[in-house]
């Protein structure tokens, strides 16, 4: 793997640095990532103007600003991410692939963070290894083999505030006749 940055550093002597990152990359095992981005950064807090990597199709950004002394409101946007590709950089032992499109978003002070979720995956697989099904008490045979459960859409939405978290969603799967709501 390696990282290729480039891009400038304008304002250096002035109170706020703006850094603009421009054709840049990330590259593991045989993937590559593109990675563009502008950052304002001074004594009072970091703005992120935007801060996006694109593998293939997919894309996250980041836009927001982090104020040292107040607040924070950031927001993190997936765009058709190939989660079984990032997983295998990012958590290699969770067996889930499917595409990815949603936003987490997170504001207000450190002491009070309040944060909202919206995800959706689509065309999903999640693979349950043999020793899943001999740990549940079914027999293990030497013939064994991974299975996988297909998730047709699995909405996911939640909130925190303050000490309070909520999630609701629902899923879509050919072993499940009508949507799950949980």
């Amino acid at each position: 793997g390696g990282l290729r940055l480039a891009g400038r550093l304008e304002r250096l002597w002035g109170p706020v640095r703006t850094l603009l990152i421009t054709q840049s990359s990330v590259s593991w095992g045989k993937q590559s990532a593109s990675l563009d981005g502008r950052v304002d950064a001074g004594p009072e807090g970091v703005r992120v103007h935007s801060l996006a990597i694109q593998h293939e199709h997919g894309k996250v950004q980041l836009a927001g600003e982090v104020l040292f002394a107040a607040k924070t409101d950031l927001k993190l946007t997936f765009d058709g991410i190939n989660l079984g590709k990032w997983l295998q950089v990012l958590a290699p032992e969770i067996p889930v692939s499917g595409v990815v499109s949603g936003q987490l978003a997170v504001k207000g002070r450190a002491d009070q963070p309040e944060a909202s979720l919206n995800l959706q995956m689509v065309n999903g697989i999640i693979m349950i290894p043999p020793e899943a099904g001999a740990a549940a008490g079914a027999p293990k045979t030497s013939g064994s083999q991974r299975r996988d459960q297909l998730i047709d859409r699995l909405q996911v939405q939640g909130a925190l505030a303050g000490d309070l978290l909520s999630i609701q969603g629902s899923l879509q799967s050919p072993a499940v006749q009508t949507p799950l709501h949980f």
